[in-house]
């Protein structure tokens, strides 16, 4: 007949307490806690001892104490009644030392990097990142006439494709950062690499791909590249051209951009959202423009606000923004009167996606502000 484990156990826990000379009442009691768990607040259960005095550590105690002596009761806590020492005033906190840029700003210009309580400012080192911009610009430029390598395509196609790659970046809601690398992967792979007309629009699409697996925080995936180009390309063909061009390009994808310096140039000039936007709208006039390839992004930039100041009267260019543009208004004339001349010619141009973009109500219809006199 087989015998529960719980009625062994309390079994033999009776018969060895027998042997030590305790009783009938104590074993059971002892059986009972065998398994179960002492009442809250039960002082016997502290040190492994449980209720009805037997010690669970009963083979590390004294041998007075397995042979059936109760358990001895721990000492008391003894609870100091003094009161704590009162706590020391803690010392006030002063302000942050704010380093001194080194690149001073003259008494009579006004100085645009104050706002030290906006960490996303940077203020103290805004001119350094900008001395860090300046320098990179030439090392990632292309030459002007650099599609003269190519023998299949020519500058009008390069034009034909970016205003494309234009409406491509709206429809995906992209940042700008992702078109203007776009431009700058595509542009430094023609001047490297011969490519078939038929392969044009492939190499396109993969430097908007990568662009964006750099700027976005989520990039499309590459079906909707597909889609774009009416799957005139496989995924085994975009994946091999991403590969191709990063090895090409030595995976540097770091240029400044014309909006980089924008930034700047607009919070020196503390313009408002309409002139900000106006000068985004002719920055990106320049993306499919063969000829706009020689200038430098930070005269682009330059020269773009310049020209939206004129055109909203909203300000002029004075010595505060020669100090942080590092640029005259004779030193940016000629671009400002290419800008100006793709403004005015916007409506009769076949490249129209810029231009359209901007007459959207989303982005202020700036497009369709009138050209100036320069």
């Amino acid at each position: 007949m087989a015998i529960g484990f719980r009625s062994l156990v309390s079994g033999s826990r009776t018969a060895s307490s027998r042997a030590h000379g305790t009783s009938n009442a104590t074993a059971a009691a002892a059986s009972k806690t065998r398994y179960g768990r002492a009442a809250l607040g039960d002082r016997t259960n502290v040190n492994g001892t449980r209720a009805g005095g037997v010690n669970r550590y009963s083979k590390y105690t004294s041998r007075s104490t397995r042979s059936g002596s109760a358990a001895a009761k721990p000492a008391p806590m003894q609870v100091s009644r003094s009161k704590p020492a009162p706590m020391a005033e803690a010392p006030a906190i002063e302000p942050p030392v704010v380093p001194m840029s080194k690149h001073a700003v003259p008494a009579p210009l006004e100085n645009i990097d104050v706002d030290f309580d906006d960490p996303q400012a940077c203020t103290e080192y805004a001119e350094d990142i900008m001395d860090h911009f300046y320098s990179k610009e030439l090392k990632y430029m292309v030459p002007a006439n650099f599609m003269s390598v190519q023998s299949d395509v020519t500058p009008k196609m390069r034009s034909i494709l970016l205003d494309w790659l234009v409406e491509v970046h709206l429809k995906f809601k992209a940042l700008q950062e992702t078109m203007y690398l776009t431009v700058n992967v595509m542009d430094r792979f023609l001047n490297k690499v011969q490519v078939k007309r038929s392969r044009l629009q492939l190499v396109g699409i993969t430097s908007m791909l990568i662009a964006s697996k750099y700027e976005e925080i989520y990039p499309p995936p590459i079906r909707d590249f597909m889609y774009m180009c009416d799957n005139a390309y496989t995924r085994r063909e975009i994946l091999d051209m991403e590969q191709t061009i990063l090895a090409t390009l030595n995976f540097t994808l770091q240029p400044p951009y014309p909006l980089h310096f924008l930034r700047r140039f607009s919070k020196a000039a503390n313009s408002d959202l309409t002139t900000h936007t106006t000068a985004k709208y002719l920055m990106e006039l320049t993306i499919p423009d063969y000829q706009a390839v020689e200038f430098l992004p930070s005269s682009i930039a330059a020269a773009a606000m310049c020209l939206a100041l004129k055109m909203n009267r909203s300000g002029e260019w004075d010595a505060t923004m020669e100090h942080y543009t590092r640029y005259t208004e004779t030193d940016l004339l000629p671009i400002i009167r290419h800008l100006n001349s793709l403004h005015a010619n916007s409506s009769t141009s076949s490249l129209k996606a810029v231009a359209k973009k901007y007459s959207r109500k989303k982005f202020l219809s700036v497009a369709l502000l009138p050209a100036v006199n320069v």
